[in-house]
């Protein structure tokens, strides 16, 4: 029982200290002993140069100035300020400090990202025994909507036909939520359509998008700014995707030959199939610098049915590189040519490739098994 006590006691001592000195470290980067730069600096900064923001919220701008004093005897002078990622407006007030003088280092940083961000910024001066002074700002990003990443996928698209989707927003900010107004697309996209509310109490909207007839064939996307009714995050960024065929249809696209060796051959068969299930005549098919290979066939068990294809393409690079480009299939009875992008990945011979099979998903920029 005794050993047994002094065991515990012991343990209990080792405990403490171990939090004792943890708490004491982070109440000593919270007060400021951590400094921007080093001992032998001039400029002293009045906080820590590692600063935590908290939970800011996503595609809003953070305003912060980190104020520093020139403790030194000498006047210094701000060569470059240098922000890492390249994202924010930065800068510095004055640029020459005297001393004694006083000075700021002010940020105005957009928050895009969601989840832990860290924001670097880097100050140079003329001080001849100090490289740079380095500040952070740490912040969890989050949205103020739910879902937080959001696409909007119209699937494959007919060019003659407007096509129809829905969006399900929600925030926890607003009793009830409201879209005010879209900033139009820089290219082809969807426009807003009708919304309706829904949720227990109509906190959501469901919102209505309409992909236009007319654009062109291939893969679109890009992203729709929505202003909302929400004070923090007034704004929301909806990304979206289109793949837009007329008559004949891809099984999928863009096409991924997916990943290969230096000297071996990668190959992909993908169907084309016809919405009216009139025959697939090709005239031609030009591909930029001759890359991969290709042919036309009957698909299996349908060699009689001509609005079903097999086209069959075939890379193979004796060194490794990313291949890449838009082929074009030229048809009978269509003015404009069916435009198929692709893409595949040679490695290095001898690279050990490993593959892992995941069933029962529905794979990403594929066509309904369906005629379409």
């Amino acid at each position: 029982m005794k050993n047994h006590l002094e065991y515990c006691f012991a343990r209990c001592i080792r405990l403490g200290i171990a939090r004792g000195l943890a708490w004491g470290l982070a109440l000593g980067m919270a007060t400021g002993l951590v400094l921007a730069g080093p001992a032998s600096a001039e400029l002293i900064f009045d906080a820590s140069g590692f600063q935590v923001i908290g939970e800011p919220y996503q595609h809003t701008v953070f305003h912060h100035e980190f104020p520093f004093t020139n403790r030194g005897e000498e006047l210094v002078k701000v060569r470059e300020i240098v922000d890492i990622r390249g994202t924010a407006e930065i800068r510095v007030e004055p640029r020459e400090i005297p001393p004694g003088g006083s000075g700021r280092f002010i940020v105005q940083q957009p928050l895009d990202l969601l989840g832990s961000s860290h924001y670097r910024y880097a100050l140079i001066t003329d001080e001849a025994d100090v490289e740079r002074y380095r500040l952070t700002l740490s912040a969890f990003i989050q949205s103020a909507y739910s879902p937080e990443n959001i696409l909007v996928d119209f699937g494959f698209i007919d060019p003659r036909e407007e096509t129809l989707a829905r969006l399900e927003l929600f925030s926890r900010e607003v009793e009830a939520l409201r879209i005010l107004r879209a900033e139009s697309p820089p290219v082809a996209g969807p426009r807003l359509a009708g919304s309706e509310r829904i949720g227990i109490a109509g906190e959501g909207v469901d919102q209505a998008l309409v992909w236009p007839k007319g654009t062109a064939q291939g893969t679109h996307g890009g992203s729709l700014v929505l202003e909302t009714n929400v004070e923090h995050q007034p704004r929301i960024v909806i990304s979206y995707r289109a793949n837009v065929f007329g008559r004949v249809v891809p099984s999928e696209h863009p096409i991924d030959l997916g990943l290969g060796l230096a000297g071996d051959p990668v190959e992909k068969v993908v169907t084309l199939t016809s919405r009216d299930r009139t025959a697939i005549e090709m005239e031609r098919i030009e591909i930029p610098d001759g890359e991969v290979r290709s042919s036309l066939g009957a698909c299996p068990g349908r060699e009689q049915d001509l609005s079903c294809r097999r086209l069959t393409l075939e890379a193979l690079s004796s060194v490794p590189k990313v291949l890449g480009n838009e082929l074009q299939i030229f048809l009978s009875g269509e003015e404009t040519p069916l435009p198929l992008r692709y893409q595949a990945r040679i490695v290095a011979a001898g690279t050990r490739i490993k593959r892992i099979e995941i069933s029962n998903t529905e794979a990403a920029g594929e066509a309904p098994a369906e005629t379409p």
